[in-house]
């Protein structure tokens, strides 16, 4: 097997990693402001194992790096990416400013619920942007088109950011079916069948984008 292969498929095993477990904290996010309850929303972040959020940074982070040493291209790409991965960063500092101050003041507990779903939601999309780039920047590659910041403005970064976002969200409704009961358990099966197929049928759009390039 040759070397750029292996690479490749230590970057793709990095980032899976990073995407499912990061995936699951991220979409548990999406869903707080579905419970109808202070303990529902108790019981939702109880249900994230607080050792994930480490782990999935450093996927994240080793995949970034291995892929920089490994490939040429990751040069080239770089201006395209910088745009959503500053967009991300900037959103995981909300989320996280959201939970260390939400729980513990409850004259403003609403506002900072609110922030810490829109800041989920925003690093999601800036997930899904980064990764919308980097397909549509590989295969510009080929044509010799020079990459910037406004690579990551278009419809293919758009609906994959998206995409990125209801599959989290229904990693999450997974997730919490099967680690909480009662009345939450039987919405979140609810919504893991809705955002499920919302995730099938962005998927296709996905195909018919890419079937196009």
């Amino acid at each position: 097997m040759d070397m750029p292969v292996i690479w490749a498929v230590v970057v793709g095993l990095l980032m899976t990693g990073h995407l499912v477990v990061g995936g699951v904290d991220l979409g548990v996010g999406l869903l707080l402001p579905t419970a109808r309850r202070l303990r529902d929303r108790a019981g939702m972040l109880a249900a994230v194992p607080q050792g994930w959020r480490g782990p999935s940074l450093i996927l994240g982070a080793a995949a970034l790096l291995v892929w920089a040493l490994a490939s040429e291209q990751f040069m080239h790409i770089w201006p395209a990416l910088a745009l959503p991965v500053l967009g991300m960063a900037a959103a995981l500092a909300l989320r996280t400013w959201a939970v260390l101050h939400s729980w513990s003041q409850t004259r403003w507990g609403g506002a900072w619920g609110t922030a810490f779903c829109l800041g989920s939601m925003a690093a999601g999309f800036c997930q899904g942007v980064v990764l919308g780039t980097v397909i549509a920047v590989l295969g510009q590659a080929d044509n010799g088109a020079q990459s910037d910041w406004m690579c990551s403005v278009t419809p293919l970064a758009g609906v994959v950011g998206v995409t990125m976002v209801v599959a989290e969200g229904f990693l999450a409704a997974l997730w919490l079916w099967r680690t909480t009961t009662g009345d939450l358990q039987q919405r979140m099966r609810y919504f893991a069948g809705g955002l499920g197929l919302g995730a099938l049928a962005l998927t296709g759009m996905l195909a018919v984008l890419l079937r196009g390039t």
